[in-house]
């Protein structure tokens, strides 16, 4: 049977694998999810309703996060998604938190442009913690002080991070909430969503500014 076309593709370089997942869960997707290296298809992730199922990568281990994690790793290749499985009966079985599993893969390093682009749409408007599901990121101790710092009170992400005492851990912390759509600028009105976006139209975009 004939691969069919990707309804999202682009460039890990532009869009880190973080942003993908992210956005994959979000809207819910079903599909899997293709990863190229030197221009050989290696890495094939299939979702139901946005969670990550069934995975085939090149690195073997009995523990899917250790097996995951690598993706992340100075990936700059093409990604495509397509609606339909296409890892068939082969690849690990096992339900992975995409949150937990984004946390855990910038514990390895930021994405450093990609999180110097999303944290400078704040600029210097006091932000705050949003959204329970941040608990399920699976935060260590130093990040989740950092975390109750932002619970505390309002604050830019320069004033956050000026007060830190260990403000990589903050910066870490601060583009978590960015891209999990947990950040948002304090007291200001919500936007509405455009009506009769398409559900797939931002997969490759980087996720804006939001107000509570």
């Amino acid at each position: 049977m004939a691969t069919p076309k990707p309804i999202a593709k682009g460039e890990l370089s532009r869009t880190p694998l973080q942003h993908v997942l992210l956005s994959i869960l979000r809207k819910q997707l079903a599909g899997t999810l293709v990863l190229w290296t030197d221009g050989a298809a290696t890495d094939r992730l299939f979702f139901e309703g946005g969670d990550l199922q069934r995975f085939f990568v090149a690195t073997a281990s009995a523990d899917p996060m250790r097996a995951l994690l690598p993706l992340f790793r100075e990936r700059s290749g093409p990604y495509a998604f397509y609606a339909a499985d296409l890892l068939g009966d082969a690849g690990a079985v096992g339900t992975i938190d995409t949150y937990a599993l984004v946390a855990a893969a910038l514990r390895g390093g930021l994405p450093e442009a990609a999180a110097a682009r999303v944290l400078r749409q704040y600029g210097d408007e006091a932000v705050r913690m949003h959204a329970p599901h941040v608990e399920r990121c699976g935060l260590l101790d130093r990040e989740r002080a950092a975390l109750d710092v932002m619970r505390a009170a309002p604050a830019s992400s320069g004033e956050h991070l000026a007060a830190s005492h260990e403000p990589k851990i903050t910066r870490r912390v601060l583009y978590l909430l960015a891209i999990a759509d947990a950040l948002r600028v304090d007291a200001e009105p919500a936007e509405p969503s455009a009506p009769g976006a398409h559900p797939l139209r931002s997969l490759s975009l980087s996720p804006g500014r939001r107000s509570v």
